[in-house]
């Protein structure tokens, strides 16, 4: 509620505010079934959770049988909150990869299964979101205020997520479920001996390792052996083409696919197989020419190397210059092939290479449909082309493990451009500084990873301080805006007690202006310091009711002689000058020792003029006309 109140107070127009005000009171109206439905979601998922394996059956059976699919349209809305859902997933998949990696482990020990893959997993970042979307079903919300409610539980819930996921580790682990499971991050290529490198080929990355201590059947039942079985069963792969971040002397086009692991690789062709029927449908599959010179991975390397120093071109779109897409860098590859190929002979790129370039422009053209045509946003993601083009290239682990160091930088940039740097609400130093970092990579990535990382480590930490900038901005907004409901609060009822006071006479102009301009004022002010039920707003009732025998005639010796000082000490704390002060002190009680040249209007004038408490003009009441 707190997130959506900021965005209302800064929302760019007067609908878009009336929408958000809107979704805060339907939340609040159903507040207190959302987490009731939160919960009872997940405790569904659990009681089902030693049925996922049929499911998992028969949702292998559909990705293998591929001429069984069946195509429908999807809903706009529906499509939108399963983005929604996906981002959520991915980005905690990604942060708290190790302690999602072994609870999946102990989870498919529970149910009797192999690991738990964490979009699968009952408690997983997916599930978590699927159960946010159950308790939010029964809400009337737009489309556009639901996205933020996701993207708000993405950063407040599963930001900090990972205590509740190393809280259930450890009560799993209390409980003899794997509690000797330990998590291994492993590198291609990072291996210190030959017995290391038979092992890192035949895992998966970020294997969770059983070590073999005395007890270790727990451990063959639960699955956690499972991956080095179901390595030790496959034919021993051949060496990597690459490690990460080297870009060795390249093998054949065609070999590439016989280095990767078994479950990598088949992901990668399914990942192909979707592209060339993508092409079919649009029918633009066209005939590779017969012959010609077929580039080499060096030769690509080579080439992007040189482009990625290049300036960014501009092209012409709609009548504006927007950054080049993959499909013009694809272009200059290929000029620029031409300087290295034989005489005569046309450069061809190998259908996997290809296909790699493709699938990392439809990446940059999705990253790109939430950000502005022409915008410093989409210039930084524009720069980030070659450096992930050539980091896929040469290692497809890019497309199938989310925890790459070049898809964690690109994800990570554009989350952070498209959230902290809007046109509207650009700060010039988190501009700088992103473009900083990226210049960083186009100038010096040469195809070592470690570089990536250690700029992911330091753009993580420098969101940290952005974030918590943030913070600490919205608590002092949601602050001052309770501050700017309590003034209003009190301007009202202190508005409302001068009316049933007026309700009771018909006072003098003089009197009425006084009570309506300055008085309401001196009663909020009472109000905001010292509540409605202190002394001295009850005496400030007092005052007013004083001034009310004063405006209907009674003698003013009647009245406590101490109400003089007291309305002069209250008109000085709501803005009047000492002169005016004192020119409305002496109409009031002394009405003939004042000058003839201090009229009614003058003092009533100074009283409507007056700077309102809460600094906004507030209704005049009558007295200004009538006194003049």
């Amino acid at each position: 509620e707190q997130r959506l109140f900021k965005q209302a107070d800064c929302a760019r127009s007067n609908e878009e505010q009336a929408r958000l005000f809107e979704a805060i009171r339907e939340i609040k109206r159903g507040k207190s079934d959302i987490v009731p439905r939160f919960l009872s979601h997940l405790e569904s998922s659990l009681a089902q959770i030693d049925k996922t394996p049929e499911a998992d059956v028969q949702t292998q059976i559909g990705r293998n049988d591929r001429s069984t699919t069946k195509l429908e349209l999807v809903d706009s809305r529906d499509l939108e909150i399963s983005l929604a859902m996906q981002d959520i997933g991915n980005r905690a998949e990604i942060r708290h990869s190790s302690a999602l990696h072994m609870l999946g482990h102990r989870l498919g020990v529970i149910a009797g299964r192999p690991a738990f893959e964490p979009a699968e997993m009952p408690l997983g970042p997916l599930a978590l979101a699927h159960a946010l979307q159950y308790a939010l079903s029964d809400l009337d919300i737009e489309l556009g205020e639901r996205v933020r409610v996701f993207h708000d539980f993405d950063t407040i819930v599963m930001g900090p997520i990972d205590q509740f996921y190393e809280r259930l580790n450890q009560y799993l682990a209390d409980q003899r479920v794997l509690p000797n499971l330990q998590f291994q991050m492993r590198r291609a290529g990072s291996a210190e001996n030959g017995h290391a490198k038979k092992a890192a080929a035949a895992e998966r990355q970020d294997e969770a390792e059983e070590p073999a201590p005395p007890a270790a059947p727990a451990s063959s039942a639960g699955g956690a052996a499972a991956p080095a079985a179901r390595g030790s069963s496959a034919p021993a792969p051949g060496p990597r083409q690459a490690a990460p971040g080297s870009y060795p002397p390249s093998p054949a086009p065609g070999a590439a696919a016989s280095a990767e692991e078994p479950q990598d690789s088949q992901l990668f062709a399914s990942l192909r197989g979707l592209l060339a029927e993508r092409r079919r449908s649009l029918d633009i599959a066209p005939a590779a020419p017969a012959s010609g010179y077929m580039a080499t991975r060096d030769d690509l390397q080579s080439v992007l190397g040189a482009l990625q120093t290049s300036p960014i071109e501009t092209i012409q779109q709609n009548g504006r210059a927007v950054p080049r897409g993959i499909g013009h860098l694809k272009q200059d590859l290929l000029n620029q092939l031409r300087e290295k190929s034989p005489e005569g002979q046309t450069p061809l790129l190998a259908e996997e290479d290809s296909d790699t370039i493709d699938l990392v422009g439809m990446l940059f053209d999705y990253i790109g449909q939430n950000l502005a045509s022409h915008s410093s946003s989409r210039e930084l993601i524009a720069k980030l082309q070659v450096p992930v083009l050539r980091s896929a290239i040469s290692d497809k682990h890019f497309f199938t493990q989310r925890n790459h160091p070049a898809r964690q930088l690109l994800n990570s940039v554009a989350e952070a451009t498209q959230l902290w740097m809007s046109d509207d609400e650009a700060d010039s130093g988190m501009v700088d500084t992103m473009t900083s970092m990226v210049d960083r990579v186009t100038n010096e990535f040469d195809g070592d990873l470690s570089l990536m990382e250690k700029l992911l480590d330091d753009l993580g930490k420098y969101m940290s301080q952005v974030t918590r900038r943030a913070e600490i901005a919205e608590r002092r907004h949601i602050d001052a805006a309770k501050g700017r409901e309590r003034l209003d609060l009190s301007r009202e009822q202190a508005n409302a007690a001068i009316a049933r006071l007026l309700k009771r006479g018909k006072p003098a102009p003089m009197v009425r202006a006084v009570l309506e301009q300055a008085w309401t004022d001196v009663l909020a002010l009472t109000l905001l310091r010292q509540g409605e039920d202190s002394q001295a707003y009850r005496r400030c009732l007092a005052v007013a009711d004083q001034l009310m025998q004063i405006g209907s005639g009674s003698d003013v010796a009647k009245v406590d002689q101490t109400v003089r000082e007291e309305v002069r000490n209250g008109l000085l704390q709501v803005g009047l000058h000492g002169d005016e002060v004192e020119g409305v002190v002496g109409k009031l009680f002394d009405p003939t020792s004042v000058e003839k040249k201090t009229s009614h209007t003058e003092l009533a004038h100074a009283l409507k003029s007056k700077a309102r408490l809460g600094g906004d003009a507030a209704p005049v009441g009558k007295a200004a006309a009538e006194s003049s």
